[in-house]
Order: C-alpha cells, then structure tokens, then sequence
C-alpha cells in the first residue's frame, strides 16, 4: 500500500531484509531514524542527518 502512494523516501527505526529490498527495488530511498519524537526525526531529516539503511533487521527470525 505504501508504494501505491509513489513515494521517494520513507523514514523508519528498521525494517526487515525482504521489505527493504522491495523498497529499493521500487527507488524509494529508505533512511534510519534517529530522535525521540517526530520533530527529532524530521529536524534530522531538513538537516540532512538521516543515514540510508542498507541492511534489514534480522532479529525477528530468532524468535
């Protein structure tokens, strides 16, 4: 759903490896969050503070 909206970045803390990919499959830049709330994240993000993600989140497999 969130690539029917044709976005070109999405912000968050993490995500898993398969969504990642389709993520930068599609050309959306995924950027990591950093702040508390979200006038941190996107003070960070006007400054240009956010890193891209490149890799997923795997701690959910070893549940």
């Amino acid at each position: 759903r969130i690539l029917e909206l044709r976005p070109n970045v999405l912000i968050t803390y993490g995500m898993g490896p398969r969504a990642l990919g389709i993520f930068q499959r599609a050309g959306v830049a995924v950027l990591r969050a950093v702040g508390r709330t979200v006038e941190e994240v996107l003070e960070a993000f006007k400054e240009n503070r956010l890193e891209e993600l490149t890799e997923g989140c795997l701690h959910a497999l070893y549940r």
